[in-house]
C-alpha cells in the first residue's frame, strides 16, 4: 500500500521536501518569479561544497533547476552554467580564501525546490 501511494505521488508531480519536514509536498506548478534565500555561514576549511539541486515545474511549459543564483561573501557570483545542474560544486578553493576565513554562501532558489548542501560538515 505504501509503495502504491509513493508511486502515485511520483506520477502526479515532483515533490519538494524542505529540511525538517517529514512529509513531501506535491508540487504541480510553482511560482518561479519569486526567489528565497538559503544562507550557509562558517569558516573556510580548504574544502569545496557540493549542492543537490532539485528539478522544479514552473508551469506546463517551463521546467528548471531550483537554484537561481549562488553568491559567495556578497561579491563572488557563480556562472549560471555552473549551477544549472542536478548537483554542482561551489569551488571555494578557487577563490584564494585562507583557512579560517569567514565564508557566507547565499543560495537563491525558487519556491518549490530547496537545494541541499551535501557536505555541511566542512564548516
Amino acid at each position: 500500500m505504501k509503495f502504491a501511494v509513493l508511486a502515485l505521488i511520483i506520477y502526479l508531480g515532483y515533490t519538494a521536501v524542505d529540511e525538517g519536514l517529514t512529509k513531501p509536498k506535491v508540487v504541480f506548478d510553482c511560482n518561479c518569479n519569486t526567489t528565497y534565500e538559503k544562507v550557509f555561514e562558517g569558516t573556510f576549511q580548504n574544502k569545496n561544497h557540493y549542492m543537490q539541486n532539485p528539478y522544479v515545474n514552473c508551469s506546463d511549459s517551463v521546467k528548471r533547476f531550483a537554484t537561481a543564483s549562488v553568491t559567495i561573501n556578497d561579491t563572488i557570483s557563480m556562472k549560471f552554467d555552473d549551477i544549472n545542474l542536478s548537483a554542482f560544486e561551489i569551488p571555494l578553493k578557487n577563490y584564494n580564501f585562507k583557512i579560517g576565513d569567514p565564508v557566507r554562501i547565499v543560495v537563491k532558489h525558487y519556491e518549490c525546490g530547496v537545494p541541499r548542501m551535501l557536505n555541511p560538515e566542512v564548516y
